[in-house]
């Protein structure tokens, strides 16, 4: 699975890649469209233990965690205080996270190590006359000290700096005060020695940017439209962004009914006082305002005043349009729906208020069930997330078959935020798909089905070069493709075979690829389960250490007295078979007489055969063969190869 030009990652068997964009910012790619709710949980992501709701990583909220569209990568931010160390190797896992049908995904845990070795980068500077300020935008978060760094000049070169720059609480904006600066001058702005929060310079560790204090375009805003929402709202767009004084509170523009008394207009997260407005698509143009804490009945005039754009270019006059406030009488309106396991999908018209309560499915068979739905977090009647437009009703056992249901939703469960609530009974006829094997293997999980079972990947006790996998179903041929299976990234198996049945897998280790003890990454990749589910991409740590399987091998054979040969080894000898060695005189084979024991001391890398007659002529080639049925370990159980011949020096 690609990374798509994330700086580093790992990949796991059931999910996807968990990588790094920078420090704070973090990507769960998944294979699949995954489970909002569950998706966006913290609680179901832990770094080195801990999960991201935890006080260690800063008690993240689901707010910090953005499922992307198409429901298959969550973006994770990290809170600035809680980045990560570059260098740092992390135990990542994850957990309990379901797909959209409601299938829970395979739990993952791997070692990840943080690299960033890229520059950061300036993506825009953008000067704001009505504020009087410049901003450089960041690729990423740099040193809280970057304001420091940062020096200003006027057109004659003059250090003009003093207080006028800061950095932003998100550590990815140098903001410049321009206020106390002069009215059509340029100034340059110049950045030396600034890093990241892993300490990469930016490129030729130079920024320069400069600006001057005047309007870029003299072009006043217009309201492009104004419409009711709701009985308390209006929802106004503007032909520009407008400006949001942040030293007046965060207003954006004054409003006022029926020629009354001008309400200050102040961006808000949600709506709750008359005033408040929201920006609802965050591109500062198009905003619902609350124009009364009561609701209101018949035509009104709004009056819209005081706005600026971001040049701080006024609206010519105030904006004024009588619009009626009704009473909304209509229930949601059902705009599409779908299907993914036992689940239905329905997509409506407006936001949804959701009640407990019970449905009636028709199965294919005709046969008439009844489904109680419950709410919350857990429940089987949900909104898809943040998403409270979509409706997800889990129907669970009643959709039992592949075919075409009918469910009946009656008035009460799904209704509108009005006042009094809005609703309707729902009947949606459609297709679900069961039955089919189409759920992919993984390793053998373990009882809960929450980690790869310890018994999944073993190694043969006494035998490196053995290495069985048991995968949580039988497999087909694809499973006995040595390519298919990797260490460390490196195709290490010379052969495969089935043991006891077709879900466990014995590998054979080319020999000598295992070279140090330690954790190895198993990577299994196009196998495939008897129904032709391809697994998805494994990244395992085998947790528990892999012996080396590097046999031991004759470094030299030396008389060490006329009656005594010494072989030597590459590493010590844990046990050997009687007699494993014979020795030979001008091709005839001589009497041996003892063979020592292991060499003393700790080293086992020697032994010593004593002849039974001394030799007495050295002019004769000496040899020493290893017996083609003896045996020599080292103490993993490497064998050392037998059969070869080696010449004896003096």
């Amino acid at each position: 699975m690609s990374l798509l030009g994330l700086r580093n990652g790992v990949c796991g068997r059931k999910w996807g890649c968990f990588c790094a964009i920078d420090s704070t910012t973090l990507t769960v790619k998944f294979n699949k469209a995954v489970d909002a709710n569950t998706a966006t949980n913290p609680a179901n992501y832990k770094i080195d233990g801990v999960a991201l709701d935890q006080s260690a990583w800063g008690s993240l909220a689901s707010s910090d965690l953005k499922l992307s569209e198409d429901k298959k990568s969550v973006t994770v931010n990290l809170k600035i205080t809680k980045s990560l160390a570059n260098g740092t190797t992390y135990r990542v896992s994850v957990s309990d996270v379901k797909d959209v049908a409601g299938t829970k995904i395979a739990a993952y845990e791997a070692l990840y190590k943080f690299e960033d070795k890229t520059a950061p980068t300036v993506v825009s500077t953008k000067y704001n006359h009505a504020e009087k300020k410049f901003y450089i935008n960041f690729s990423e978060p740099v040193k809280s000290s970057t304001a420091t760094l940062v020096k200003v000049f006027d057109k004659n070169n003059a250090d003009v700096t003093g207080s006028l720059v800061s950095l932003s609480s998100n550590q990815k904006t140098i903001v410049i005060d321009a206020s106390s600066l002069n009215l059509n001058e340029t100034y340059k702005v110049v950045m030396l020695g600034a890093q990241d929060l892993s300490d990469n310079y930016f490129a030729n560790n130079r920024v320069e940017a400069s600006f001057t204090v005047a309007k870029t375009e003299t072009v006043a805003p217009t309201v492009s439209s104004l419409e009711v929402k709701d009985r308390q709202t209006v929802r106004v767009v503007f032909s520009e962004p407008i400006f949001v004084d942040a030293s007046n509170s965060n207003k954006i523009a004054t409003i006022a009914l029926d020629g009354g008394t001008a309400t200050n207009v102040v961006k808000v997260s949600s709506l709750a006082s008359v005033g408040d407005a929201v920006d609802v698509n965050g591109d500062g143009m198009t905003w619902d305002i609350r124009v009364s804490a009561t609701n209101l009945t018949g035509v009104k005039k709004v009056t819209i005043n005081a706005v600026q754009d971001l040049q701080g270019n006024a609206l010519v006059s105030a904006f004024d349009k009588f619009v009626t406030f009704a009473a909304d009488t209509n229930a949601p309106s059902l705009v599409s729906y779908t299907t993914a396991g036992s689940k239905l999908y329905l997509t409506f018209d407006e936001a949804t208020i959701l009640t407990a309560g019970s449905v009636k499915v028709l199965t294919p068979d005709n046969v008439e069930k009844t489904v109680s739905l419950t709410t919350g977090a857990s429940g089987t009647l949900t909104n898809d997330g943040a998403n409270t437009k979509v409706v997800v009703v889990d129907l669970g056992s009643a959709i039992s078959k592949n075919g075409s249901y009918k469910v009946t939703i009656p008035s009460g469960i799904i209704s509108d935020s009005a006042t009094p609530a809005n609703s309707k009974a729902y009947e949606v006829t459609t297709n679900f798909t069961v039955g089919a094997d189409t759920t992919k293997p993984t390793l053998k999980m373990n009882t809960g089905g929450t980690a790869v079972d310890s018994t999944a990947v073993v190694q043969t006790p006494g035998n490196p070069s053995e290495i069985t996998i048991t995968f949580s179903e039988k497999m087909n041929s694809t499973a006995l493709n040595v390519d298919n299976y990797t260490l460390n990234g490196v195709k290490a198996f010379s052969s495969a075979v089935f043991v006891g049945d077709t879900d466990t897998v014995r590998l054979t280790v080319k020999p000598g690829t295992i070279d140090v003890t330690g954790s190895y990454i198993v990577g299994i990749n196009n196998v495939q389960d008897l129904a032709g589910n391809v697994i998805d991409s494994v990244s395992y740590l085998e947790d528990a250490p892999l012996k080396e399987n590097v046999a031991p091998t004759v470094t030299s054979a030396k008389l060490i007295a006329a009656n005594t040969i010494r072989v030597n080894f590459s590493e010590a000898i844990a046990s050997y078979t009687a007699d494993p060695f014979e020795v030979y005189v001008d091709g005839a084979k001589v009497a041996v007489n003892t063979i020592s024991a292991l060499a003393s001391g700790g080293t086992n890398a020697y032994v010593d055969i004593t002849l039974t007659n001394a030799l007495t002529d050295l002019s004769k080639p000496i040899t020493v063969k290893v017996k083609s049925d003896a045996v020599l370990k080292d103490a993993n159980g490497n064998a050392l190869v037998t059969g070869g011949t080696y010449t004896v020096t003096q």
